[in-house]
Formats: structure tokens, C-alpha cells, sequence
């Protein structure tokens, strides 16, 4: 039995999906935020309490992106 350590981190192979891939850090800040804006009920956040002249609503994170 060997007792080498072994890592757990995946290879960048063709077979490894591309969310466990190892990316630059912009490029799993947007996997983040995708993730997050997906699903019935997205992240959003309240422009009543962020004001600036934002709608006084719920903004679902999809709309971010057109900022």
C-alpha cells in the first residue's frame, strides 16, 4: 500500500468540467456570479436601502451586468 499523499485537485484534462478547473480570478468571479443568478429565486439586492438613485426595488444580480 503506498503512503504518498495524493492531491485532490483536478487536472485541466478535457474530461475535467469546466467549473473545478483551475481559471484566473476574474474568470471564477464570473462563474460566482453566474451561479449566484441562477435558479428560482436569484441574489438580489434592496435599492430602498441602497438608494443612490437606484430603483426602490429588489435587483436580481442579472441586471448588474448592464452597469
Amino acid at each position: 500500500m503506498s503512503h504518498r499523499p495524493r492531491t485532490v485537485a483536478p487536472s485541466n484534462g478535457p474530461l475535467v468540467p469546466a467549473l473545478v478547473r483551475r481559471t484566473l480570478p476574474l474568470d471564477e468571479l464570473e462563474t460566482t456570479l453566474r451561479l449566484l443568478c441562477t435558479g428560482p429565486k436569484p441574489f438580489a439586492v434592496d435599492g430602498r436601502k441602497l438608494g443612490h438613485g437606484l430603483p426602490r426595488r429588489m435587483i436580481p444580480c442579472t441586471n448588474w451586468r448592464r452597469c
